[in-house]
């Protein structure tokens, strides 16, 4: 009885040292551990296997063509390898108005663009962050902005002046001077996106040639008709009151009348003579102001949109909308024609206040003498 027991002690220890070198070896001799890092996970598992690809495949993980798999899916890996995932993102792009969408692989918007070959200028816009994380909820839109310097010219019509002449007779007309249209230069500035004009703002403008106004002459001499017959009938008449005459001459008022027609020739004479004067100085008058320059957005005191071509002025000098030729005293290009449509606090007496479409170029004009033509 005691060797039974005995034997049965003896099997049971066998037993489970062969279950133990069974178990042993169907679970632990023979496998590797792996590491799988896929993306922020992390995943740890016992093979058999060492090809990275069947490795996946036996622990059901897929991936995509265009994710990165490191190391490659044909090699082969060692006890506690590590295998890294480095999931593709599908990125909608929108390059210069073309949309797609691109598989990236990048972990930021810099290495996306990197990764397309793209170079951007400081003038494009993109739509966000270039240090951002890449993502597929973001899309990336980037537009291409270019810029062309145009030069324009354009004609100035000369203006049509008539005056009056007592040289010529009532209804006849002469050209004095003939009109010539003048020729303006317009610098202009053309802006596109991603190949479409966009928008265009004047950069400068200059008179190249001023046009010369044509003077027209009116007839104003009154044709006085032939009164030599009429005067021979009368010389009898004046024969006989030739006594009347002799005492209207002593009375002294026909040297009255003479001294009064006279003093009103004369008076007409200076008028007429002062009036010429007047418009020949006229179209060559100009008032020296100081100039300086703008670039504010927004509505005029007059109501107009500020722009190029507006001007601030003191009312008290020139009257808001009162059109205006503005020609620069140096080496600066002339602003050229303009309309006076604002005012300011220091706009006052002898100033004028430019309007230039950039910033850069009021800190280039500063402060100037110009002369200021009135043209209406």
């Amino acid at each position: 009885m005691d060797n039974l027991k005995k034997y049965i002690s003896i099997f049971i220890i066998i037993a489970f040292i062969f279950g133990l070198g069974f178990y042993y070896y169907t679970n632990i001799y023979g496998y590797n551990t792996y590491m799988v890092q896929d993306g922020d996970k992390t995943i740890k598992f016992k093979s058999k296997l060492n090809v990275v690809k069947e490795i996946l495949k036996e622990n059901n993980i897929s991936y995509k063509k265009t994710d990165i798999i490191e190391p490659t899916l044909d090699s082969e890996v060692n006890d506690l390898a590590t295998i890294k995932i480095i999931r593709s993102k599908n990125i909608v792009f929108i390059n210069g108005g073309n949309k797609s969408t691109v598989s990236s692989t990048a972990a930021t918007v810099a290495e996306f663009l990197k990764e397309q070959k793209i170079e951007l200028t400081k003038d494009d816009i993109i739509n966000v962050s270039l240090e951002s994380a890449l993502s597929e909820k973001t899309p990336i839109k980037i537009d291409y902005v270019t810029y062309e310097n145009v030069v324009e010219t354009e004609t100035i019509a000369f203006k049509k002046i008539e005056e009056e002449s007592d040289k010529l007779a009532k209804g006849e007309t002469k050209v004095d001077v003939k009109g010539v249209d003048g020729t303006k230069e317009i610098k202009r500035i053309q802006k596109y996106v991603n190949g479409k004009l966009i928008e265009t703002y004047d950069q400068s403008r200059s008179i190249v040639k001023k046009p010369i106004d044509e003077k027209v002459l009116m007839g104003t001499k009154e044709e006085v008709a032939d009164s030599s017959s009429s005067s021979e009938e009368d010389e009898p008449i004046e024969e006989e009151s030739t006594e009347d005459s002799t005492e209207a001459s002593t009375d002294g008022s026909s040297d009255d009348d003479t001294d009064d027609s006279d003093d009103e020739t004369e008076d007409n004479t200076a008028d007429n003579t002062e009036d010429g004067d007047d418009d020949a100085e006229e179209s060559d008058d100009y008032i020296l102001m100081t100039a300086t320059a703008y670039n504010i957005q927004g509505t005029t005191a007059s109501g107009m949109a500020s722009g190029f071509g507006k001007v601030a002025v003191d009312p008290n000098v020139i009257p808001l909308g009162t059109q205006l030729r503005i020609e620069s005293t140096d080496s600066w290009p002339s602003y050229g024609y303009a309309v006076a449509a604002d005012t300011g606090g220091d706009i006052q007496g002898n100033r004028i206040d430019l309007f230039y479409d950039s910033y850069d170029e009021c800190i280039q004009f500063g402060r100037r003498e110009v002369k200021v033509y009135i043209i209406d």
